[in-house]
C-alpha cells in the first residue's frame, strides 16, 4: 500500500513560507538566531582558516495549528553527508 501526503508536507529544500503541518501562511517570527553552520560538522585544523557554510536559523510558529517549526529546510545530502559523524549502529541503545 502506497502512502500519499498532502503536497504541503513534502518540504523542498530553501525558505518555508507555509506551514509544514497545516499549509497556512500565517507564521509568526518567535526567534533569528542569524545564519548558523551545520551542527555536527568537525572541522579539520585546515578548514579552521576557510569561511563555513551557513543557513538561516529562525523559529516560526503558525497562528492556525500552533506548530512550531524552522523556516528553512537544508538538503539531506548537506546535512549528512559522507563524513557526518553521528552512526546509529555505534550507539548501543540504538543498534538494539
Amino acid at each position: 500500500m502506497k502512502l500519499s501526503y498532502p503536497k504541503h508536507h513534502l518540504v523542498k529544500t530553501g525558505h518555508i513560507s507555509h506551514c509544514q503541518v497545516c499549509n497556512s501562511d500565517k507564521l509568526h517570527l518567535i526567534l533569528n538566531l542569524g545564519h548558523q553552520p551545520l551542527c555536527d560538522t568537525l572541522l579539520t585544523e585546515e578548514m579552521l582558516n576557510e569561511p563555513e557554510k551557513t543557513y538561516p536559523l529562525k523559529m516560526i510558529w503558525c497562528e492556525e495549528c500552533s506548530c512550531v517549526q524552522l523556516d528553512y529546510c537544508v538538503s539531506g545530502t548537506e546535512v549528512y553527508h559522507p563524513d557526518y559523524p553521528y552512526r546509529s549502529g555505534i550507539t548501543k541503545d540504538l543498534a538494539e
